[in-house]
């Protein structure tokens, strides 16, 4: 009942000012959800009172004395309202080109609104209503307000609807281009008419833009738009044509360098060919942005050119000097002085234009090799290693190494101070960092492949001298000394 109540007086949702107002009711809850608003609104109106203890008793059935005091209610609250002005403020075009319109304006609040008779919805005062016309004429729309105390208020409007032209906007023209072609494209818009048919140039078109392909000098772009009433709007441009040769960029080269060979770059753009030819030194080059180029010794001059597929062509011209460099030869240390008879030699060469230079040692040439061994002779020794690379260019390096050959190394194994027996065996061991067949003496007199010697003693001091000599008559000696006693 509070509900319909709340309605006929005209209130809506968003009239409640406190949302919290049925907290003040122990029973609140079990007003059902979805009509609290309205039961919140009719306690603020005065509408509703409650009971003395405090409770709605939302569920109990409505008394005859309980209705006769809502209708009071009601009544003294329309009263009110008649009391109350009422404004109405209308907004509506005159004239429309397009089907579509909207009646807008405002009103006293909790006042029912129609146009022509059928109810528009009104939020806080306010409507908007949206209406499509099919035929062109002059129609007259009544709106009228009404609140719930009978007081009423109405405003006539008129709107003319006359269909007119397209309205057709045309972009991608430029007053010149140096392309050969370029992109026009168009928005067209039409109230009536949902697919206005468009010509470009005279040609039918099927979508919202297309390519126009310029000849040189000057251009008409004519783009018109006609909708199914008729009407049509036409736009013209003009654009100039003046075609250029491609942009040709060559990436920089240094001046000068020591490589037979250049890597040589470039890029290339042309607006009206995607592919121009491009030439290095008169030589076409096909699907690449780069090339080798072999050098000279001296000033060499390298030309690029590129020429599009209208004839128009742009040179550039770079110069770079080849000064022809030797290997990078390294040595490996060498020690100033040693007592082995022989030495390796290690190296290594790099050349920015030979993978394999040629490399002698002491004037013999070294294959497919880092390291050789070089024998020695007793003094100073030189060694030289040169690489020469596939241009004749050499570079020499030279290290002197000084051979000193030691003396042998002799060492005695039996060798006993006395002895009662007549005869002795003496043994030793002997070695040479550069002779592995020593040369044995004992007394001067040579031992031939023996590393012991047996001799006879006589009775007394008996001295014996072994001696080694390598092949560079470098000797060591030891003297042993040993006393025969005969036996009693």
């Amino acid at each position: 009942m509070a509900v319909a109540l709340v309605k006929t007086l005209g209130y809506q949702p968003d009239d409640l000012q406190n949302a919290d107002i049925l907290d003040r009711f122990y029973d609140s809850e079990d007003v059902s959800p979805n009509l609290e608003t309205y039961v919140a609104i009719a306690v603020e109106k005065k509408l509703l009172t409650g009971y003395n203890d405090y409770t709605l008793k939302p569920g109990n059935s409505v008394t005859r004395a309980e209705a006769a005091s809502l209708l009071y209610r009601v009544i003294k609250n329309s009263s009110a309202d008649s009391g109350n002005a009422l404004t109405l403020n209308v907004d509506a075009p005159e004239t429309i080109s397009s089907p579509t319109f909207y009646i807008t304006g405002d009103v006293t609040k909790g006042a029912d609104v129609t146009i022509n008779n059928e109810k528009v919805e009104v939020v806080q005062g306010a409507f908007r209503v949206g209406i499509r016309l099919e035929q062109e004429g002059t129609y007259t729309y009544t709106i009228a307000a009404r609140l719930a105390g009978g007081k009423a208020e109405s405003v006539t409007k008129k709107v003319t609807f006359e269909k007119g032209a397209p309205t057709l906007e045309v972009k991608g023209v430029p007053v010149s281009s140096d392309k050969q072609s370029i992109t026009v494209s168009w928005t067209v818009k039409d109230a009536n008419d949902s697919s206005p048919v468009v010509y470009l140039n005279g040609q039918k078109q099927y979508g919202s833009s297309a390519t126009v392909t310029l000849e040189e000098g000057d251009n008409i772009i004519n783009v018109r738009a006609e909708n199914a009433a008729g009407k049509s709007a036409e736009v013209t441009k003009h654009v100039a044509f003046t075609s250029g040769g491609p942009v040709l960029t060559v990436a920089d080269l240094p001046e000068t360098t020591d490589k037979e060979t250049i890597t040589v770059r470039w890029t290339v753009k042309d607006k009206n060919d995607t592919s121009p030819r491009v030439y290095v030194n008169d030589r076409e080059q096909y699907y690449s942005d780069s090339t080798t180029v072999t050098l000279k010794e001296g000033v060499n001059t390298i030309v690029f050119k590129a020429t599009n597929d209208l004839g128009k062509s742009t040179t550039v011209t770079k110069t770079i000097t080849f000064s022809v460099g030797t290997s990078a030869l390294t040595v490996g240390d060498l020690p100033a002085a040693t007592d082995k008879d022989s030495v390796n030699v290690t190296w290594s060469v790099k050349d920015t234009n030979d993978s394999s230079p040629r490399v002698y040692l002491n004037d013999k040439e070294q294959y497919y090799s880092t390291s050789a061994n070089v024998a020695l002779e007793p003094g100073t020794n030189t060694i030289t290693v040169r690489a020469v690379n596939k241009l004749g260019k050499e570079t020499t390096v030279t290290k002197t190494i000084a051979f000193e050959p030691p003396a042998p190394t002799l060492t005695l194994l039996h060798a006993p101070e006395t002895t009662a027996s007549s005869s002795i065996s003496i043994s030793w061991t002997a070695s040479d960092k550069n002779d592995t067949s020593l040369k044995m003496y004992v007394n001067d007199k040579e031992v031939y492949y023996s590393t012991s010697y047996t001799a006879s003693l006589q009775p007394g001091e008996n001295k014996f001298k072994i001696t080694a000599t390598n092949k560079y008559g470098k000797s060591t000696d030891v003297i042993y000394t040993v006393t025969y006693t005969p036996a009693a």
